[in-house]
């Protein structure tokens, strides 16, 4: 959906990344015996999903997706237990900083 030429299909494969995104919080931990060992071995799937976004910032420069892409992971970003994931989540902001001060 990402690689469609339609912004808007594109916020709909952001919504779907968002996801697969999703912080893992204490709650699904409490269930868990070893919450850093299942933080771990989920963090692949969810940076997968991250690098998605960069891939749709570059092919739509549309004002809704940047700012879909940015609320949602300065949202998630707030809350992130995960410091592997937060700087690659900081890696992908600062690229909307970058786009933003180019003003593409």
């Amino acid at each position: 959906m990402i690689e469609q030429d339609s912004w808007r299909l594109a916020l709909e494969g952001i919504g779907a990344a968002e996801r697969a995104l999703h912080r893992v919080a204490g709650v699904e931990t409490s269930r868990v015996p070893q919450a850093e060992k299942f933080r771990e071995e989920w963090r692949p799937e969810r940076l997968k999903a991250l690098a998605l976004l960069p891939l749709a910032l570059q092919k739509h420069p549309h004002t809704m997706v940047r700012f879909a892409i940015r609320q949602m992971l300065q949202r998630d970003l707030a809350y992130e237990e995960d410091p592997v994931f937060a700087g690659a989540v900081r890696e992908v902001l600062a690229l909307i900083r970058v786009i933003l001060a180019c003003g593409s």
